[in-house]
């Protein structure tokens, strides 16, 4: 899941990076979107407010009931507002994420991980279904 993945993110970072690029530590910043209303919604509240705490603080960014709405390719402009010249070489350019929210945030990586409902085709499929979706089995 994406709290599994930002878990080992932020370890990785904090224990391996730290040592390879001690320089460029300081401009990594981590953000964990949630289009739902929290994190670790088939575990119980408390586990997940815990969770969401320790994330907090580690000074994770999480933004929770929101959504991703867009991505787009954005170029610096120059101090007259003017676009800056691009010749496809040089890195006058950004990334930005928009959120269901209405706020932005340019990015340098970005993680995709989502998903993780059912898919439709299961819905549909007649089978016996148990709780968020899931089919249900006898083992």
């Amino acid at each position: 899941t994406s709290c599994e993945f930002m878990t080992e993110l932020y370890d990785f970072l904090q224990t391996d990076v730290v040592k390879w690029y001690p320089d460029l530590i300081k401009d990594i910043r981590l953000t964990l979107v949630e289009a739902g209303p929290g994190l670790l919604g088939s575990f119980d509240k408390s586990l997940a407010d815990y969770y969401l705490q320790n994330l907090l603080r580690k000074n994770i960014d999480v933004r929770l009931g929101t959504a991703v709405t867009g991505v787009e390719e954005r170029w610096c402009h120059g101090p007259d507002g003017g676009a800056v010249e691009h010749d496809g070489k040089d890195g006058h350019h950004y990334t930005v994420a928009s959120f269901a929210d209405g706020t932005e945030l340019p990015f340098g990586t970005m993680v995709w991980s989502a998903g993780l409902a059912p898919v439709k085709f299961v819905e549909a499929s007649g089978l016996g279904l148990g709780k968020g979706g899931k089919v249900l089995v006898d083992q």
